[in-house]
């Protein structure tokens, strides 16, 4: 029993550095990163992962087992030269790719064992920047509502109660003493009496610790009135300096501050309807915006599947036959002009 032990052993670290042949030894990409596959050696199958670095050193673990050491890759053939389990010596074998250097077969022969090994690269989800989120700031006079969205969209909503003399009442009162707003009386009643909330919804860049945030052309929104000295004087583009500490999201311009709570998730698009002829819809995209985009398209009784969310080939032949109804270029993509047509804001 002791002999059938160590040899399975011994099989189980010898198929485990057959992984060691990724690929990637001929792709473009490298032979450095991560990699999973199956390996057979004689009776024996184990699932395996590898990673290879950059400085040329690599680990692998095979079931319960690891084995860790160097390597070098030259060709269609991989040197390995294990550290552990002790007792391996340094070995070549040989390798086969497919034609994106993402898959491989390697084979060959280690400590006199003969193995295989089926191997693909694995692909590595860039970490979501943690600004990308839901916050909120509260306090006695209003609710800032922000919404950052990872495809480069920003949501802004201000709700200010009733009768409060915040800066940014003051500077609409400002505007309408100034001529530049009409029915002076009216809108000063309006203001005075009623809840006040205003909605932004624009382009989004964060660079570093900087957060910028642009109007659409269409102009279909207002601006954030938080910080109108972040306002550049030439574009209406407006700079925050934004730093991410916890669950606390830190805005700065100049010498003023104001910190956020994070309340939630935000996905890759948004969802709310202020952006429904903002943001470009293609094959593939889920949620709100596309369920918007479908229904719309029921209305016009091009669409007679069920309105899922989903930009699939009935929503991709909808988008098409409103191209070629419309003259548009037929390309089943709802680009912005499409969908300012769609949704009644432009004429053909």
């Amino acid at each position: 029993m002791i002999g059938f032990w160590s040899k399975k052993m011994a099989v189980m670290f010898a198929a485990a550095l057959f992984i060691f042949l990724p690929a990637a030894a001929l792709s473009e990409t490298g032979i450095v990163g991560s990699w999973g596959g199956s390996i057979s050696a004689g009776e024996y199958s184990f699932g395996a992962s590898v990673t290879f670095s950059q400085g040329g050193s690599y680990s692998i673990r095979a079931g319960l087992l690891t084995s860790s050491g160097s390597y070098s890759a030259s060709g269609s053939s991989i040197t390995l030269s294990p550290s552990s389990p002790p007792g391996f010596s340094t070995t070549t074998m040989s390798l086969s790719l497919s034609e994106d250097g993402n898959r491989a077969i390697i084979s060959g022969k280690i400590n006199g064992l003969n193995g295989t090994l089926s191997l693909q690269r694995r692909v590595v989800t860039p970490k979501k920047d943690p600004v990308f989120a839901q916050w909120q700031h509260e306090s006695d006079e209003n609710v800032f509502t922000m919404e950052l969205y990872e495809g480069g969209w920003a949501y802004w909503h201000e709700s200010y109660e009733k009768g409060r003399n915040t800066r940014l009442l003051q500077s609409i009162r400002e505007g309408i003493l100034d001529g530049s707003l009409a029915d002076t009386a009216q809108i000063l009643a309006l203001i005075d009496g009623s809840p006040l909330f205003l909605e932004f919804a624009g382009r989004l860049n964060v660079d570093g610790e900087t957060l910028t945030l642009t109007p659409p052309e269409e102009k279909i929104t207002v601006a954030p009135s938080l910080w109108l000295s972040a306002l550049e004087a030439t574009a209406e583009v407006w700079h925050f300096r934004a730093s991410v500490e916890d669950d606390l999201l830190t805005l700065r311009i100049g010498e003023q501050s104001l910190v956020f709570k994070r309340v939630g998730d935000t996905g890759k698009l948004p969802e709310r309807p202020v952006f429904r002829v903002l943001v470009p819809l293609k094959p593939g995209d889920k949620g709100g915006l596309v369920l918007l985009l479908q229904q719309r398209f029921a209305e016009l009784g091009l669409l007679s599947a069920e309105a899922d969310g989903t930009y699939g080939e009935d929503t991709e032949a909808a988008v098409l036959a409103f191209e070629k109804r419309n003259s548009l270029p037929e390309d089943g993509i709802a680009d912005t002009a499409l969908l300012r047509l769609l949704h009644g804001m432009d004429t053909p």
